[in-house]
């Protein structure tokens, strides 16, 4: 009586091992990074890199995630993930939703580069200067504009800063059907990616002609996102009943090597 009621919990408790694994599967996004080996420029010019990866939802559900495709957040530590709940914009550093691009010494590989000084952006002429700063106003002007009627169309009665965010995030949603992949080509200077030495913090590196590993890690913080959510992707959201990514993602790593 004993062996059949033991063999009865052991069917049990299997069957819960085997729930709780499809349940683990249940909802799954894969990060791969497409770039066998990525060379980076290390001089006064400009010189960009695209950066490829995929994003594979390997589970039953469809999957919505938050993913700034346009540039990486630079970060000396993984876990740090800003985002300035009273500016009114939402500077490059701040945008929480951009996927982290981490680096290792290639002799060091669990740990992530210190951030260091090191010589920032490239000195412009004064006409050079003016054209920018000029094309950066435009730009701003723009946004500006279109943060606005975003506004009237969802969001009447927030105030303009939290209406950026709002808007940030609607704009930057992805959704992924089971068993479908999204690709993602990042063009990412580092000399882009300053750092302040007289407050101890930013978001640059030091890159010397060396080897480094390099991976990309997603993060998304499902509780915020669904603050943000404007009607038409909650509507998606209900429709597909998509689920949102509620955990870290991590690709695996590759090599940079810097060169002159």
């Amino acid at each position: 009586m004993l062996t059949l009621i033991g063999q009865a919990r052991n069917k049990i408790i299997l069957l819960f091992v085997i729930i709780n694994i499809n349940c683990i599967k249940a909802q799954q996004v894969t990060v791969e990074l497409l770039n066998q080996n990525v060379v980076y420029k290390n001089d006064d010019g400009y010189h960009p890199v695209s950066i490829r990866y995929k994003l594979l939802n390997t589970s039953s559900d469809y999957v919505y995630l938050i993913l700034g495709k346009k540039s990486f957040g630079v970060f000396g530590n993984p876990d740090e993930y800003i985002f300035d709940k009273e500016g009114a914009e939402i500077p490059k550093d701040q945008m929480i939703f951009n996927p982290r691009l981490l680096l290792f010494q290639s002799k060091n590989a669990e740990g992530p580069l210190k951030l260091t000084n090191f010589k920032s952006v490239p000195q412009f002429t004064p006409d050079e200067f003016n054209k920018r700063s000029q094309q950066e106003l435009r730009i701003k002007n723009d946004s500006t504009e279109a943060v606005k009627k975003y506004k009237d169309l969802y969001f009447r009665s927030q105030p303009l800063n939290w209406v950026v965010r709002a808007k940030y995030i609607n704009d930057n949603i992805v959704f992924i059907k089971p068993g479908e992949s999204v690709i993602v080509s990042t063009d990412i200077d580092f000399a882009l990616y300053d750092y302040n030495p007289y407050f101890e913090n930013g978001v640059g590196y030091t890159l010397k002609n060396d080897v480094y590993r390099m991976m990309i890690k997603v993060h998304n913080d499902p509780l915020l996102i669904r603050e943000y959510l404007d009607e038409r992707n909650t509507t998606k959201i209900r429709n597909f009943k998509a689920q949102p990514l509620k955990e870290d993602c991590y690709s695996g790593k590759i090599n940079l090597k810097v060169e002159k």
